[in-house]
């Protein structure tokens, strides 16, 4: 039977592998910025869906850092 702390471990993972992959979209906003190969229009397209996947990172991330830490103070029950 696998304990909390190994939940939480898992959870703090997913949390950094979250973070990794805000600071590639930063980067890759970055680099869109100064790329000659996209007209107006798909360059703000892009931008969009970067916009998006950055939020969604964001929020991914949120919940685990709340649920590791409701696991690490026992206030989460087994399924």
């Amino acid at each position: 039977m696998t304990g909390a702390g190994t939940y939480v471990a898992d959870l703090s993972g997913w949390s950094d592998a979250e973070s990794r992959i805000g600071a590639v979209l930063a980067q890759t906003s970055e680099e869109l910025a100064h790329a000659e190969c996209f007209d107006q229009e798909q360059r703000a397209e892009i931008y969009a869906i970067l916009q998006a996947i950055q939020t969604d990172t964001i929020n991914h991330r949120r919940i685990a850092e709340q649920l590791a830490g409701k696991l690490s103070r026992g206030k989460v029950g087994h399924a």
